[in-house]
């Protein structure tokens, strides 16, 4: 992806070239550009069209920029992180890139699961395989990523 979401040059979140509150401040900056319905333009789009399914985080993105430096415990789910997740697998599915998510995607919807809920098993494999790479237990791996998403299946 050459476009970038964070004004630090990352769409990844809590990493040294994109803090947290550098994301909430931008997905505020979003949410305000939503409101008073002003065009969006590429990775906005996608966050804004993410924000908007999630109903019961609207107050968090109106506030976010209060949030700047509030941490969420380990347990608790972090909505900024959540839907900077959304939209990797949305830019994943977007390139179908690893090869053969989109194969994955449609077989979640011919399932009849619905676009988000298809897009959060997705992103629940992401968040996993995030989570073990960023601890340094292994390097990432498009086939295991892949073997992890067809266990969904």
């Amino acid at each position: 992806m050459t476009e970038t979401f964070c004004k630090e040059e990352t769409i990844v979140p809590n990493t040294d070239s994109c803090s947290a509150g550098a994301l909430r401040r931008r997905i505020f900056e979003i949410w305000q550009k939503v409101k008073r319905n002003e065009p969006l333009e590429g990775e906005e789009k996608i966050y804004a069209d993410l924000m908007q399914q999630h109903d019961e985080w609207h107050n968090t993105w109106e506030f976010a920029e209060l949030l700047e430096e509030h941490e969420y415990q380990e347990l608790d789910e972090n909505p900024f992180v959540h839907i900077a997740f959304d939209a990797v697998i949305v830019n994943q599915l977007t390139a179908d890139e690893p090869e053969g998510i989109n194969d994955i995607y449609n077989r979640l919807r011919q399932r009849g699961l619905p676009r988000l809920d298809a897009l959060h098993e997705i992103a629940g494999v992401f968040a996993t395989e995030f989570y073990e790479i960023s601890r340094g237990r292994h390097p990432y791996s498009d086939e295991r990523y892949m073997r992890e998403l067809k266990k969904l299946l």
